[in-house]
């Protein structure tokens, strides 16, 4: 005869994990601290499905939504707080290879320590990256150049990354695919 169980809770279904999107350098450097953060506010709340997590040295002055987080430090600490292999992607608009440690624009610093910095940024960001992850980093001309020789010295020169050039002109188009 079969016995029958009372009182048995059914069991939960773990809830689908939202992807998780690094924004780096959300906030930007303009000192008035709207364009970048209110992009980065507009992902998050044209996407509830995902969860931003914006990384720049500033936050934004503003309330951001439910599905994001801020972290206020520089890209290569924002990034050593995640997990290896759980960002499905991270994007970088006119912010990564144009700065150093200290979050200065790059013109008032050297070329050397700009290259060190976004290699170390580019390593850290392919080890956090999971399998089927990518990352997408928008430039400008002063930047370009630099980009394409740095690229290929860290682990993006096999897989994964997309570059974009911004022009003022001609909008943005991809400049090269790794992958």
């Amino acid at each position: 005869m079969p016995i029958a169980l009372k009182n048995k809770k059914p069991e939960k279904k773990a809830a689908a994990k939202k992807p998780v999107v690094i924004n780096l350098g959300h906030v930007g450097y303009s000192p008035k601290n709207t364009s970048q953060a209110t992009h980065a506010i507009k992902i998050a709340t044209r996407f509830p499905g995902i969860r931003l997590v914006g990384v720049d040295l500033k936050s934004a002055k503003r309330p951001v939504p439910k599905n994001m987080v801020q972290t206020q430090a520089d890209f290569v600490k924002g990034l050593e707080q995640r997990r290896n292999h759980s960002v499905d992607r991270i994007v970088s608009n006119m912010a990564v290879g144009h700065y150093i440690l200290s979050g200065s624009p790059f013109l008032s610093n050297s070329c050397k320590t700009r290259k060190n910095y976004t290699i170390k940024i580019l390593d850290l960001a392919f080890k956090k990256l999971k399998k089927d992850g990518k990352m997408v980093i928008t430039v400008g001309d002063t930047v370009l150049a630099d980009m394409l020789q740095w690229i290929p010295e860290s682990p993006f020169s096999i897989n994964k990354m997309k570059l974009v050039k911004m022009s003022k002109k001609r909008g943005s188009h991809w400049v090269k695919t790794y992958d």
